[in-house]
């Protein structure tokens, strides 16, 4: 076989096609515009389709709606940790503030001690102390050069903590009314009873050895500083009496007092001269 004869028949095999689909095509338009036939065939074919069709769009409304929620949910960590962040800067501001007003709060209840006679005051910081059974004492924050001197009284909110027995330029050491090698002049302002309070290592209490039974002393009664010997300032809060009954043993009373302050809370103190 020539190959002009296989080119002929290629072009009559194309030839017939294309005149079979115009007759085809022709025959639809004629049944479309004579009657419904067509209809029922595009209606069939939609309701074939229209599963697919639905199963697409469901998956893009599910694609859409898994980004938008991973978007959400990203913004919405992304919030959390702002506020987070801004919720602990506030937190540390608080506690800032609490620290300097509880701090301000303690320097009033300092200031409100003092009585209203002419007394020079330093404040200071208590930056060591020294506690046991043989030995109270403490060291602050403040020398010679602010002025302390040795044997000046020092207070805290709760009355006479002690007295300076040794400074340098910037520091002092205190030696407080509990230390057992301690003593401290008292009057009871109620009825003018004077004695003297020992320390005795015990970091609450004072004792008074030496007074009697028949003393006029109540429980719950306040002793100050009496003045005696100019060693301390006058007036100023030293103990309650807690205890007053008679002793077991001798002619004295069993006495205790408890001291204002206590040691592992006293953080500022006043140094007092007077003028």
């Amino acid at each position: 076989m020539s190959l002009d004869h296989i080119g002929n028949h290629q072009r009559l095999n194309v030839s017939f096609k294309f005149f079979s689909l115009c007759a085809v095509s022709l025959f639809l338009i004629y049944l479309d515009l004579s009657g419904n036939i067509t209809s029922y065939v595009r209606r069939a074919i939609a309701l074939s389709v229209y599963p697919l069709y639905s199963i697409y769009n469901f998956s893009i409304d599910t694609s859409q709606q898994v980004s938008f929620y991973f978007l959400e949910r990203d913004d919405l960590y992304e919030q959390i940790n702002k506020i987070q962040a801004e919720n602990d800067e506030l937190n540390i501001r608080l506690q800032t503030l609490e620290s300097f007003e509880n701090e301000n709060q303690r320097l009033r209840d300092l200031l409100n001690v003092i009585p209203r006679e002419e007394i020079n005051f330093l404040a200071s910081t208590v930056i060591d102390s020294s506690m046991n059974p043989f030995e109270h004492r403490i060291v602050i924050q403040s020398g010679s050069r602010q002025g302390v001197t040795i044997g000046s009284t020092v207070i805290s909110a709760g009355g006479v903590v002690g007295q300076v027995f040794s400074t340098t330029d910037l520091i002092s050491q205190v030696i407080l009314i509990t230390d057992p090698d301690h003593a401290i002049p008292i009057i009871l302002p109620r009825t003018g009873f004077r004695t003297i309070a020992y320390g005795i290592g015990n970091e609450t209490e004072l004792s008074l050895p030496f007074v009697t039974p028949d003393q006029d002393i109540e429980i719950g009664d306040r002793f100050v500083t009496s003045g005696l010997g100019n060693t301390f300032i006058p007036n100023f809060f030293v103990g309650e009496v807690i205890e007053f009954s008679e002793g077991q043993e001798g002619p004295f009373a069993n006495l205790r007092v408890r001291v204002g302050f206590e040691v592992n809370q006293v953080n500022e103190v006043l140094v007092l001269n007077k003028n």
